[in-house]
């Protein structure tokens, strides 16, 4: 496959998703700067920092097939050096407040999770493994009832 391919894929592929189901598209790419601060460090990280800039121009700037596109990112990555073009960028951040509702599970959401599953033992395992994320102020609110836990 070609660059040119390459990049024009997830656009063609948005395009044919519309087609096909008659709704725009939601692209969802997870942490698409880990490859590039895996090949920081290399000779081919200007390539690949231009690669990833054609992609993403091709997929999110005027593409008629999609409704919208959320990018999650492990490091912040400056907007301005690989969505140079793109317009209506919006950056929110785990650590906004108002959006502290949406991520995590409360200690009482984990161990209803895992006792619907059949793995109550295992509370123990999943809090030592996962607990320590804390979204927005480290708090849940739920609906009306504004309770707030600790995330884990």
């Amino acid at each position: 496959m070609n660059e040119g391919m390459l990049c024009s894929s997830l656009r063609k592929l948005s395009g044919l998703l519309e087609k096909h189901y008659g709704t725009k598209a939601v692209l969802l790419i997870d942490e698409y700067d880990v490859l590039l601060a895996k090949v920081f460090a290399n000779a081919y990280y200007s390539q690949m920092l231009s690669l990833i800039r054609s992609l993403f121009g091709q997929v999110l700037k005027t593409n008629s097939g999609l409704k919208f596109a959320v990018l999650t990112e492990c490091v912040r990555i400056s907007k301005e050096s690989i969505f140079t073009g793109l317009n209506h960028l919006k950056v929110r951040s785990i650590t906004d407040k108002r959006f502290d509702r949406y991520f995590g599970f409360t200690d009482s959401e984990v161990k209803a999770l895992l006792e619907h599953y059949g793995y109550s033992d295992s509370y123990d395992a999943a809090k030592k493994w996962y607990d320590g994320y804390h979204f927005g102020t480290g708090y849940r609110r739920y609906g009306d009832h504004h309770r707030g836990e600790i995330c884990t």
